[in-house]
Order: C-alpha cells, then sequence, then structure tokens
C-alpha cells in the first residue's frame, strides 16, 4: 500500500472514530448511532452505523463498506428491467441470470418474507466466487426486494463468506433494551425524493467571507466556510474538508442535539474524552482555553492521538446554543498542526449559527 493511500485511510479511520464517539455523548439522533447514506434523487433513505462504516456513492449507486480489508458491503438500487413483474416472479429472473454469470453460484435457501420500508419484500441469501485481485474469493449476499411506487427496489447485502456474520445482525436488525429493532432493514424507509437542497442557488444567496467558499447546506442550522483552495470532502455526512491530496490535513463541523438538561460544553467533553481514551492507541490532552467561535462563546480543546503507528494533533472548537453542541474538529499529523492553524482559525471566526 503506498504511503498516500495509508494516509488517506488513517484520517478516514480518524474521521469515523472520532464522529462515532462525539455521536454517543449525550446527544441524540434518529436514528442514535447511524449516518445517512443517500444520492439526489432517491426515493429512500438508507441508514448504516457510524462506527467503522463509511459512505461509497461515488458510482452513483447508494451505499456504503465496512472497510477495504473486508469488502463488506450494502448498497441500494432500483432495478430498471423488473417491469411489472413481481418480486417473486423478478428473482426467478435474478436467480437465472446469476447461475449463468456468476461462478459458483449456488442458491439453497429458503426465502423469507419480510417488511422493506413499509412495503412487502423478500429476503433472498446465496453465495459465489468473486475474482478480488486475480483471486477466487467465496462470497455471501443477502438480497431484499421490495415494490414501492411502481418500482422494484434491491437492498443488497455482499461480504466474503468469512465476515459475513460479522454484520448479518446490524444488518437484519436486532431488539433493544426498549423492544424496538435497530439496524439497516429497520431503519430503512421510502420517501420523497432526497434532495440537499439546491446548493447552487442557496450558495449563490450566501455572502462568503473574502477568499473563503461555503461548504455547508441548506439543510445545517449553521453556515460553515473555508478557504478557496482547501478540498471539500463529499464522502463523510458531516461539513468537511482537507487541505490537500498530499496533506490530508482536515476539519470537519457537525452539530449534535442535546439529550440532557443542563449539559455543559465541559460536560460534554469529558464525556467524548472517556471515549477517545478507549478509541486511540493512546490519547494525551494537551490543553483547554475559552474562544470564540463566531459571535458564540466556545471552549477549544486541543490533545494528541496515535494509531496506525502515526501521531496525529486534533483541536476541538465546541460552542452550544439551546440543545445544540456545534462541534469544530481540526486533525492533523503532528508535525503540520501549526501549518494550517492561520486557516483553521479563520474558519473559527468566520463560523455562524443560522
Amino acid at each position: 500500500m503506498s504511503k498516500k493511500i495509508k494516509s488517506i485511510l488513517c484520517f478516514a479511520v480518524i474521521s469515523i472514530m472520532l464522529t462515532t464517539a462525539m455521536s454517543s455523548c449525550s446527544v441524540s439522533d434518529v436514528p442514535e448511532g447511524y449516518q445517512l447514506i443517500a444520492c439526489a434523487g432517491d426515493k429512500f433513505r438508507l441508514y448504516v452505523p457510524t462506527q467503522g462504516w463509511m459512505p461509497n456513492t461515488s458510482s452513483g449507486i447508494t451505499g456504503a463498506y465496512y472497510s477495504m480489508a473486508e469488502n463488506s458491503s450494502v448498497s441500494v438500487y432500483v432495478a430498471d428491467d423488473a417491469g411489472d413483474l413481481s418480486v417473486a416472479d423478478y428473482w426467478e429472473k435474478c436467480n437465472e441470470k446469476y447461475s449463468l454469470e456468476l461462478d459458483g453460484y449456488e442458491y439453497n435457501a429458503k426465502p423469507e418474507n419480510i417488511i422493506l420500508g413499509g412495503e412487502q419484500a423478500i429476503k433472498y441469501v446465496y453465495t459465489a466466487k468473486l475474482n478480488i485481485d486475480g483471486e477466487d474469493v467465496g462470497y455471501k449476499f443477502m438480497q431484499v426486494m421490495a415494490r414501492h411506487d411502481g418500482e422494484m427496489y434491491i437492498l443488497l447485502y455482499s461480504s466474503p463468506e468469512e465476515y459475513y456474520d460479522n454484520h448479518i445482525e446490524v444488518f437484519e436488525g436486532a431488539e433493544n433494551d426498549d423492544g424496538e429493532y435497530e439496524g439497516i432493514i429497520p431503519y430503512f424507509r421510502f420517501d420523497e425524493p432526497y434532495y440537499p437542497e439546491d446548493e447552487a442557488e442557496y450558495s449563490d444567496k450566501v455572502e462568503c467571507p473574502e477568499g473563503m467558499k461555503l461548504i455547508s447546506t441548506n439543510e445545517r442550522p449553521y453556515r460553515f466556510f473555508v478557504p478557496e483552495n482547501w478540498i471539500i470532502d463529499n464522502r463523510t455526512q458531516v461539513s468537511s474538508a482537507y487541505f490537500s491530496e498530499e496533506d490530508r490535513s482536515n476539519v470537519t463541523l457537525q452539530g449534535q442535539m442535546s439529550d440532557k438538561d443542563g449539559i455543559s460544553v465541559q460536560d460534554y467533553f469529558d464525556e467524548c474524552e472517556e471515549k477517545y481514551k478507549k478509541l486511540f492507541d493512546s490519547y494525551t490532552f494537551v490543553s483547554r482555553g475559552d474562544t470564540k467561535m463566531g459571535e458564540n462563546n466556545a471552549v477549544k480543546y486541543i490533545y494528541t492521538v496515535q494509531t496506525g503507528g502515526q501521531k496525529y494533533r486534533v483541536m476541538q472548537c465546541i460552542c452550544v446554543k439551546g440543545a445544540m453542541f456545534y462541534i469544530l474538529t481540526y486533525t492533523a499529523l503532528d508535525a503540520d498542526f501549526d501549518s494550517h492553524m492561520a486557516d483553521v482559525e479563520k474558519m473559527i471566526e468566520n463560523f455562524e449559527i443560522r
């Protein structure tokens, strides 16, 4: 693996770990611990866990994968060749196609009737061999199909057989302590077409500080600006940008709703800090100081973490308004941290709560 790719993956892992930890610190989201994966125009909402799962929508198909090492993934798409076929009839068509096109294809499991997004659906499980980097790998698939609004939807979970059981409970769903089912299938829903707003029109209405650009969407209750030379990271479900392809120093901005009355910024950070100590190979607190995020009183925390053999320095600025916490996180290799502080301070200074 090249040094550049390894660096990119390390930054991605750190962002996911920090996001996961912050999402679980005295906040409530719907669904808690999950992230929305959606492409423009989707008539559904796919939620996958924040822990370990990374969005993958670059091909235009809505999906996510667990890790590059495992190649476990989930995806949703509309079958454009289904016509008016029922789910059962369309499966017969799929079954015939797979038997011709997939090496080692086997379908022996009994189909199971379930509910997907409020619609009657059928779940099919099969195995096949896929050629991965010149090697035949045994894969197991769970294909859930439902008709909605005249179209055939397919929700697919695929994984190398050795990893399949690791995520099947998350995919199918499990009952929690409150007697409610949580998981990818239980949380899946059909909805109005998804558009993250007409961003071009929205951006045109917003006056940006000189030399900066807006990277938060109209759905966010804040405005987050970064220098024009920073690159927007569209792979995450939070407002995010990084410095360059060679230097993946990055910033993220997310809002979290508190589920406790009267929780302070320090209380919030204390809970997150306990999770950081468990998530990373090492965690070292550096400093705390009062500051401003735009016009809002805030607290700035700096700490270092080690993961994947690398040392990173992280700065988090946190402010609260009402029940909403706003967290700006800057992450860089320890050696690169100071070189971008002027840019980051500008981002902090120009942050707006709408």
